[in-house]
This record gives structure tokens, C-alpha cells and sequence, in this order.
């Protein structure tokens, strides 16, 4: 069979060269045009091979060869990325709001600000509102124990202000700290005790904002204040307490957060393992900081906080929010050591420790603090 002409003189209409086999003479029992001018050349029934088919089993004359991916195959889309981003944002979002406490966001700003030009301070909280976290119930209390002394009370509404903003205009470098943490825009409410040169923002929709206000003002009045009107406060809130140790490891200036940023700036150590401290996350395991609240009691009638702490720090221990409370027939002091397994080991070393001849002390875990099994 024989289809557009075999060639002949002169060629056809489709006989491009004249005679038999010009280069587009179809040849004779060639319907699909895989040999041109009688001469067999590498193409198939679709018309091309190799570098005509780009990448893949195609472009191979290897009956077992394999798909192989061009150049761009695993490139993803501007979609894709924005999407992984967004999932990314997301985890760690919700890493940091994760149990029973809410997360406290430390937002640096600069020199320019209106309220750091006054003197209150560029580092300071902000607590988004979280329906699931009781300990928001208890911000109106809890900052009001701050102006308690005694039977004297001082109305916070007289001492505090409480500044809306929220689309953001009013505090636009707030807002764009807020997200340069990881956040979404927020409706602020920012807190101020202008008495005490301090401040926070709380975010969150209308009243709930306030509240998240009033327990991040909490906070930055607890860094300000003595170390017994602190542990005062938290007596009267324990969930305050607990509350207080996690904030504190998030501030910028911890140790925990500095660990943090030396791990992902050397990620596997680099060279800076010898000159950098070692790291709270050994073997791959975060350390323990639950605060854990301990009782003491035992020492003199007349001991001072300070001796105590002495005599504690000679130990080799450093505890937080240590005061006295009322133990009935002798004082107790109570403290708080971060991590179960340091304050196991700080009640075997104490109890039964003399404070001064003929002063035995007995240390114990306060009870009502749940152990992890």
C-alpha cells in the first residue's frame, strides 16, 4: 500500500525532494510516516523520540526504562508554600498554648514608642485570651492582691488603666510586634500601672481582652515587686505561682529562652558547643522545670527569710517565692524548686537538716500538687 505517493519524477504535491524517496515522499506500507526517504531514522508513531519527548520513559528507546522527573517536577507552587507556611505557623502556635496555662508573648519594642519614651519598660506581657484557661477567672483577684496591704486595699480601677485599641491604630508597632511572634492581628486591651511605671496588653473580644489585660499586668507587677509580696500573691492563687515560673522562662532574657535561641542558631552544635552553655534539652529530653512548692519547718521562731534562704543557697539550692505561712504551733516556709526530680532531692538533703544546733528541720512536698506518673 502505498499512501501520498511512493516518488516518481518530479515528485507529488507532498514529494518535497523529487523522486523516489524525496524527504516528504510517505514510503510504501508506511502509514504513519516512521521512515522518510526510504532510509529508517529514530522516530516513532507520534513522531518524535529522546530529547523530542523532554523527560521519562518516552524520551528513552529502553523498553525498561522509568519515569524520570524533569527540572521543575518537585517544585511546589506559590499556593502549596503559603499553605505549608500557614501549617507551620499553626503547630507552632498551638506548642506554645498547649495545658492548663496560658503562654506569655514578651514584646520587645523600640526607643521610638510613646510609652517607653515615658519610662516604662520595651520588653513587656501580653496574654491572648484562652476560654479553656481557668486561671483567667481569677485576674481581677490576682492583680487586685497586688494593691493589698494588710486590711488596706487599694481599688485597682483607681490605679490602673485600661486603653482599647481594637483595630490596632492606636498601638500599630504593637500590633506588628504581636505578629512577628507568630500571631494573627489581635484586638488589644493595653493595661498600664502608671504608679509603678509598668505595663501589658491582653487580646482577646471585648471583656475577655481585659481579662487577659489584667493577668498579664499581674505578671509584669510580679517582676517588679518583692520577691515575699510576689510569693503573697501566689499563696493566696496558687495557680498564680505555676503560672509565674512558665511566664518567666518565656521572657526573652531567661535561660531557657536563650538555650532555645543558641539551638537553633547552632542546630547541631557547630562551633560554638565549646564556648556556648550547656544546653537544658541534654539527650533530646526538655528538663523538668514544673514548679514544685515545698514546706519547711523546724527553724527558729526568729529566723529571717533571708537566713533562710542563706542557709539554702549554702545547700546548693536557689528556690523561688520563699515565705512564711502560718503552720499552727511553728512557722512554715514554703518555696518553690522547678523540676520533681530537684525537688525530691532538696527535701532528702534538708529534712532532718540542722539550721542550728538543736534545730532539725522537716521538709516535705506540699501536698495537693499532682505528681506525673
Amino acid at each position: 500500500m502505498a499512501s501520498w505517493g511512493k516518488g516518481g519524477k518530479g515528485g507529488g504535491s507532498w514529494n518535497a525532494g523529487g523522486g523516489k524517496g524525496g524527504n516528504w515522499a510517505w514510503v510504501e506500507g508506511d502509514d504513519w510516516g516512521q521512515a522518510s526517504g526510504g532510509a529508517a531514522v529514530p522516530v516513532d508513531m507520534w513522531g518524535g523520540v529522546g530529547a523530542s519527548y523532554g523527560y521519562g520513559p518516552w524520551a528513552s528507546q529502553d523498553p525498561n526504562a522509568k519515569w524520570t522527573p524533569g527540572p521543575y517536577t518537585n517544585k511546589k507552587s506559590a499556593k502549596e508554600q503559603k499553605a505549608e507556611e500557614a501549617d507551620k505557623k499553626q503547630e507552632l502556635w498551638a506548642a506554645k498554648h498547649k495545658g492548663p496555662l496560658p503562654y506569655v508573648e514578651w514584646i520587645k519594642l523600640g526607643p521610638t514608642n510613646e510609652h517607653v519614651k515615658l519610662g516604662f519598660p520595651p520588653i513587656f506581657p501580653v496574654i491572648e485570651f484562652d476560654k479553656g484557661k481557668d486561671i483567667f477567672s481569677d485576674a481581677y483577684k490576682i492583680l487586685g492582691d497586688f494593691f493589698l496591704s494588710g486590711v488596706e486595699y487599694v481599688d485597682q480601677a483607681t490605679v490602673c488603666e485600661f486603653n482599647h485599641d481594637w483595630d490596632g491604630t492606636q498601638f500599630p508597632d504593637l500590633q506588628a510586634g504581636w505578629k512577628a511572634a507568630g500571631n494573627e492581628d489581635g484586638c488589644f486591651v493595653i493595661a498600664t500601672c502608671p504608679q509603678a511605671r509598668l505595663w501589658a496588653a491582653g487580646v482577646g473580644g471585648k471583656d475577655k481582652a481585659t481579662r487577659a489585660a489584667r493577668l498579664a499586668l499581674a505578671v509584669a507587677l510580679a517582676t517588679g515587686s518583692a520577691e515575699t509580696e510576689v510569693a503573697r500573691v501566689a499563696t493566696g492563687t496558687p495557680a498564680f505561682g505555676e503560672f509565674l515560673i512558665k511566664a518567666y522562662t518565656s521572657h526573652p532574657d531567661s535561660p531557657e529562652s536563650q538555650e532555645q535561641q543558641e539551638q537553633a542558631q547552632y542546630p547541631q552544635g557547630g562551633n560554638a558547643a565549646a564556648s556556648a552553655p550547656q544546653s537544658s534539652f541534654a539527650s533530646g529530653s526538655p528538663r523538668d522545670t514544673t514548679p514544685v512548692f515545698i514546706q519547711l519547718q523546724g527553724f527558729p521562731d526568729w529566723t529571717e527569710a533571708e537566713d533562710l534562704k542563706c542557709v539554702l543557697l549554702a545547700g546548693g539550692y536557689s528556690p523561688a517565692m520563699l515565705h512564711f505561712v502560718d503552720g499552727g504551733v511553728t512557722r512554715v516556709a514554703e518555696m518553690c524548686i522547678q523540676g520533681w526530680n530537684d525537688a525530691d532531692s532538696f527535701v532528702m538533703h534538708f529534712h532532718k537538716f540542722e539550721f542550728t544546733p538543736g534545730y532539725p528541720m522537716r521538709a516535705r512536698i506540699k501536698p495537693g500538687q499532682d505528681r506525673p506518673k
